[in-house]
């Protein structure tokens, strides 16, 4: 079992989930301890529909993403089937969840759900640490232990008899305070699990309490952490400190690798099988981005540009006063354009299509022109990972102090959705000078 603090009450877990969201409302828990309740997510996109009768079938979305087996006897008669996009409003979480309908069905045969990972940033944790997780109708988050990972097909599949807010979870990951360093600053790397947890009749796992724990680890587990790339650790159990070098590595990002293995394996005690996955080691790699004073790095179509805004690696120019504009120009005349229209002066996030945000690369004279200019193609409400809006995670108040940001997104020809979209992911740090 992947988990040692799960592996202790594995034997408990049967492979059938809660029967109804009526019973998820009234489920017991130690007293004394309560499970923590969130605020079930907005609707943020277009539902996936199809009308599925007592013969079974399958409704997946356009993308793949999320796929729902409904097998012949499941229902009685045809039923109208939905998988709506809502806002996920688990602390840290990576995507959006997805609510599937009808809501408070009882199915007379599980349905198998299957939820692709493959798009999701998995920076900090792996697959081996990911599970299905479920929002019940009182808003209390369940973690599904009995989920299969299929890691060639990059998918985490569950059966269930009950229709909720469904989303990916990580159960442990590796956090750092800062992953972009300047030349010999530090960066606090640890080790966390998702909260403190308890059974919950034996099927699953509940959040108690809070979110996201620091890992203290237990007898016998093995952590070790190792540095591929320039500069300094000094570990500590599950912490660790990094120090970056005195100046830019050749080779960046470098990457902070954690290793935790030595888990304990737990049987079912009337077959003798090992329950759930068993993963004997995991590696966690964090990258940690060392930079200049400034800095704007970006990749488009699979070609990266490191811009440090000495005009030898490229320009950087930034108009703060009132307004948002930030232009890089690398070698040979490619030059990307952010700008923010009507911007507020603050930290946030500005959605492309809502707070007239916008991108435009040029690769150069005669060249394409591919941009982002106000539209609703970048998917606007899969923020979470910065798809479809400009992050400013740092605002410069007056001259001397510095802008931070990010994005993540599809950028098109002349910006017109449709064919021809190239992927493009950037970062920056600019002094703003007046």
């Amino acid at each position: 079992m992947l988990l040692n603090h799960l592996l202790k009450t594995a034997a408990l877990l049967s492979a059938v989930l809660l029967t109804s969201c009526q019973k998820e409302a009234t489920e017991a828990i130690t007293p004394g301890k309560q499970v923590t309740v969130f605020e079930h997510g907005a609707v943020i996109g277009a539902a996936t529909t199809k009308t599925i009768g007592a013969e079974g079938g399958t409704l997946a979305t356009a993308d793949g993403r999320v796929a729902l087996t409904i097998p012949a006897g499941a229902v009685a008669k045809a039923t109208e089937f939905s998988i709506q996009p809502v806002e996920n409003t688990l602390p840290g979480a990576r995507s959006e969840s997805f609510r599937l309908l009808p809501e408070g069905t009882t199915f007379a045969k599980p349905l198998t759900l299957r939820l692709s990972y493959a798009n999701l940033p998995l920076e900090g944790t792996v697959p081996e640490a990911l599970f299905l997780a479920y929002q019940n109708a009182s808003g209390q988050y369940r973690l599904v232990t009995k989920t299969t990972l299929n890691t060639t097909e990059k998918t985490l599949t569950v059966t269930t008899t009950h229709f909720s807010d469904w989303q990916v979870c990580e159960y442990y990951r590796v956090v750092a305070d800062r992953t972009t360093l300047k030349a010999g600053e530090k960066a606090l790397l640890k080790l966390q699990q998702i909260g403190n947890l308890e059974i919950i009749d034996g099927v699953e796992i509940g959040l108690v309490d809070s979110v996201w724990k620091d890992y203290p680890g237990k007898d016998g587990e093995k952590m070790t952490w190792e540095l591929d790339g320039e500069g300094k650790l000094a570990p500590a159990g599950t912490v660790c400190t990094y120090t970056a070098p005195n100046q830019t590595p050749a080779k960046n990002p470098v990457f902070v690798n954690f290793t935790f293995s030595n888990f304990q394996y737990d049987t079912d005690p009337a077959t003798g099988e090992i329950t759930g996955r068993s993963p004997m080691k995991m590696i966690f790699p964090v990258p940690i981005e060392i930079v200049t004073e400034q800095y704007l790095k970006f990749t488009f179509d699979d070609q990266t540009f490191d811009i440090n805004g000495d005009c030898a690696t490229g320009c950087i120019t930034g108009e703060f006063d009132g307004k948002f504009f930030l232009r890089a120009t690398a070698p040979n005349r490619r030059v990307l354009d952010i700008t923010i229209k009507d911007f507020p002066g603050r930290k946030g996030q500005y959605v492309f299509d809502k707070d007239l945000a916008a991108l435009e690369f040029s690769m150069g004279p005669g060249s394409k022109v591919y941009a982002a200019m106000y539209s609703g193609c970048q998917s606007p409400y899969n923020t979470v990972n910065s798809d479809g809006a400009i992050q400013i995670t740092q605002w410069a108040a007056k001259p001397g102090e510095y802008v931070e940001g990010n994005f993540k997104t599809i950028l098109y020809p002349n910006g017109e959705c449709g064919q021809g979209g190239k992927a493009i992911t950037c970062k920056f740090r600019v002094k703003r000078l007046r």
